[in-house]
């Protein structure tokens, strides 16, 4: 092969694996870059995820921080058409809550008993009953199938949860709450209801 066949098969393979590659978000320049409080240790990743000692806990990689055992109260409707899981949401929901319900220190993280709880307006509390159903399958939106019709929202186990919506580690939509689309012309909302 010629030196000139070499580098553009070179070049052909590395466009291949570029475009293959997820689209990955960062937590830098997030909402959830602690790195610049004090408590963190000048560590982004810490608060959340550690590669050595870390907790087991489903749907959590390498989990560094306490995990809130708080009960809480789940939307409910009549014309909801599903049942939430109960006690409560499910494990990666549990995730963000043990932050944003107020009940556990943001800087509680590495075995240690942390003092900053998360602000008011952060704080959902453990009544969620009027937010967002989690925890609920997706089965709502009549006999479409078992998925939403955009691509923007994930379902975990088939259910919707915290992370359907909201991206922990997006830096990428600004100014909305850390949510995996703009809400611009309700985009969000479309990818599960077309109604």
């Amino acid at each position: 092969m010629s030196p000139q066949g070499h580098t553009t098969g070179t070049m052909i393979a590395c466009i291949f694996l570029t475009l293959s590659l997820p689209v990955i978000a960062t937590i830098q320049g997030s909402a959830h870059d602690f790195s610049g409080e004090g408590w963190s240790e000048s560590e982004s990743c810490a608060v959340c995820h550690t590669p050595h000692n870390a907790d087991f806990f489903m749907d959590a990689p390498l989990w560094n921080h306490d995990i809130s055992t708080a009960t809480y109260t789940l939307y409910s409707s009549p014309t909801l058409g599903v049942i939430s899981e109960q006690p409560g949401p499910g494990n990666v929901s549990r995730l963000c809550l043990s932050c944003h319900d107020g009940t556990i220190a943001i800087d509680s993280f590495g075995g240690n008993s942390g003092q900053t709880y998360i602000a008011e307006r952060a704080s959902l509390g453990t009544d969620l009953s009027n937010d967002h159903p989690i925890g609920v399958k997706w089965n709502h939106q009549g006999d479409r199938g078992s998925y939403p019709l955009g691509n923007e929202v994930e379902l975990y186990d088939g259910k919707v949860e915290c992370p359907s919506c909201h991206d922990v580690h997006n830096n990428r939509v600004t100014g909305v709450k850390l949510l995996r689309s703009s809400l611009e012309g309700s985009r969000l909302c479309f990818q599960c209801h077309d109604k």
